[in-house]
């Protein structure tokens, strides 16, 4: 389309992009479904199921609830959806429950499954009419009869109306950022028959599940979970193999590893974990191999990045999966450098392959006889679904077209520099909207969160608005950033320290590299640990024209001792603990600088982020208005 019909990015276009989530072929390969999701004006989402099959895109719900959902056979999914007006009023009333439906492939409205008398965060079919359930869950909750549609509010459905009004607050940590208190709720693992509508729970109600997988045979379930002891969360995980026939669980890996994924191969499960003895709890996950049969935990092969996409985007919600074995291989993605792409590790040799080596995000996928199909970031386009076949890719859907055929798009341009140290950094300059050599603009810094994560050549939507409003955004991947290794990730004891003079660094390289950035109309912001830098930053330097510090970290002691993972990420992270090492944290800690800022600054901060929570930005905020 010529330039002349397209426009400038706005604020509000926002609304109008499609957020994919939960991709999943069909048994025979035939067809496939994912979740896309829109903000409505309500301050929420609206999501439908869509199917993809013979090059077609097809909506396949409509109510705008449907989420989670998985194959129930060939042509039918199973989806959980609110439908039923008597059962809306049960749950507003604090009932837990959730309905699931069944709807044709084929044509036809949906139909009610079966509602279970909990609420459902994940579901995988085991066999016909069996299912393992994940759902969240009251730790003392002991009956799950199936729900009574006329059924008075029971006395858990009274506490979840108290907590409204009180929180009892017994354990570390009792919140989780975005999902408010936890106390006392857990992550529980179940079986449903339904059949005789039963619903019978698997794991222990005192420890949080995690992750389930189903056995090819169909007679065990392995799933993860975490521990408390005395009443704090521990930080390695535990693995569990749940007989179906039985109706029995045994603990197999007892708390020594950091656990990432796992998945069935054979008689064996594939684990991606960490010991986290010689870089932290950042450190990158090996693969591991236990086998079934006799529990015995043996190293497999060594890997020095994230598995998982770490790239960052403010334009992706949701996930789906992203670590399975198909035949002799595990299908993987992982960061790496800039990217995130598509690996194989072979179960015999331990050789690992890259499949896809293109510029963007392969952000999870799911894979059968007919190929692979992954949600990805790629050629400067917001998520589409994509036919990997090796490293060509096909893309399969439109969701987002009509961003890229309408609005006007300033493409990253790569650089890199080398630190003191010998460290390559890799960094982006995106020019204005129409940028005019010669002319004069100001400039924006970006910095990301984690710190372990990276930025890329990924559709970001506030770094193009910004673009599209006249700026140069400038943004870089410093030492703790992901893609590079261990030992470029292990910052442990050196934030504020390294990892800003390679911002620094950078920054003051593309003020050479473009002269039409102008250095005295420079502003600084970025969310999390890039708010934690933005706060650094204006303590000790004035280079700055303004700041906005978005989720910030001020003050590692507060931190550690309020955050939702804050008891055991600042000491491992700064190295001191408020006790034995407080001016450790008190050196790293963006506080002790603030009598030194010169900088009008922004705070920006969500009330429902208990990891880089409010009151850190309003320690700041006080500071500055003291000084």
């Amino acid at each position: 389309m010529e330039m002349t019909n397209m426009r400038r990015l706005e604020l509000n276009d926002f609304r109008s992009y499609s957020f994919l989530s939960g991709l999943r072929i069909s048994p025979d390969g035939a067809q496939s479904v994912l979740s896309a999701a829109k903000a409505n004006e309500k301050n929420g989402y609206d999501a439908h199921l869509y199917l993809l099959r013979n090059g077609e895109t097809i909506r396949l719900t409509a109510t705008a609830k449907e989420k989670l959902f998985i194959w129930d056979t060939a042509d039918t999914v199973l989806f959980a959806n609110e439908r039923d007006p008597e059962l809306q009023k049960r749950r507003e009333e604090g009932m837990e429950l959730t309905s699931f439906y069944r709807i044709s492939t084929n044509g036809g409205e949906a139909s009610e499954a079966f509602v279970l008398p909990v609420t459902a965060t994940g579901i995988e079919k085991i066999d016909d009419g069996l299912y393992a359930v994940m759902a969240v869950v009251d730790c003392d909750r002991d009956d799950f009869s199936p729900v009574d549609r006329k059924k008075t509010p029971d006395a858990f459905s009274q506490k979840k109306k108290d907590s409204e009004k009180w929180h009892v607050v017994d354990e570390v940590p009792f919140w989780f950022n975005g999902a408010g208190f936890t106390n006392k709720t857990r992550h529980r693992l179940f079986v449903y028959n339904e059949s005789s509508d039963t619903l019978t729970p698997v794991s222990d109600a005192a420890i949080d599940a995690m992750e389930m997988k189903i056995a090819p045979c169909k007679q065990w379930i392995a799933y993860t979970a975490s521990r408390f002891e005395n009443g704090v969360k521990c930080r390695f995980d535990d693995l569990y193999l749940y007989e179906i026939a039985t109706g029995t669980s045994r603990l197999v890996l007892d708390n020594r590893l950091e656990l990432s994924s796992i998945a069935y191969w054979n008689s064996k499960l594939v684990i991606a974990g960490t010991e986290a003895k010689n870089h932290g709890g950042n450190e990158n996950p090996c693969f591991w191999m236990l086998d079934t049969k006799t529990d015995e935990l043996t190293y497999f092969a060594d890997y020095d990045n994230w598995i998982g996409t770490t790239v960052g985007s403010d334009s992706r919600m949701g996930g789906g999966h992203h670590f399975i074995v198909k035949g002799d291989k595990l299908y993987f993605n992982a960061a790496v450098v800039n990217n995130a792409d598509l690996f194989t590790l072979d179960l015999h040799t331990g050789a690992i392959d890259r499949i896809t080596g293109a510029d963007g995000s392969f952000d999870f996928f799911d894979i059968a006889d007919s190929g692979i199909q992954a949600v990805a970031f790629l050629d400067d386009r917001l998520q589409e679904v994509y036919q990997v076949n090796g490293t060509a890719y096909t893309r399969l859907t439109s969701f987002n077209e009509s961003i890229h055929t309408e609005i006007l798009y300033s493409k990253p341009e790569h650089h890199t520099i080398t630190d003191p140290e010998g460290f390559v950094i890799d960094g982006w300059v995106i020019p204005p909207v129409e940028y005019q050599k010669g002319r004069q603009y100001p400039a924006i810094l970006h910095i990301h969160g984690g710190p372990k994560t990276i930025q890329g050549d990924v559709y970001f939507h506030e770094m193009q608005l910004w673009a599209a409003r006249g700026y140069f955004v400038l943004y870089c991947n410093p030492r703790g950033s992901d893609g590079k290794g261990n030992v470029f990730a292990d910052i442990r004891g050196k934030y504020g320290t390294c990892d800003y003079d390679n911002i620094m660094q950078f920054t003051d390289e593309m003020l050479k590299a473009y002269p039409d950035m102008d250095s005295s109309r420079m502003g600084v912001t970025g969310g999390s640990y890039g708010g934690f830098m933005t706060n650094w930053i204006i303590g000790h330097t004035d280079r700055f024209k303004c700041a906005a510090s978005q989720r910030s970290i001020s003050n590692w002691i507060s931190k550690a001792n309020t955050t939702d993972i804050g008891y055991f990420f600042v000491e491992d992270q700064n190295q001191g603990d408020t006790w034995e090492s407080h001016e450790k944290l008190w050196f790293h800690s963006p506080l002790k600088y603030a009598d030194k800022c010169t900088t009008p600054t922004l705070f920006i901060h969500s009330d429902n982020d208990y990891r880089c929570w409010l009151p850190e930005g309003i320690q700041m905020f006080t500071a500055l208005k003291m000084h």
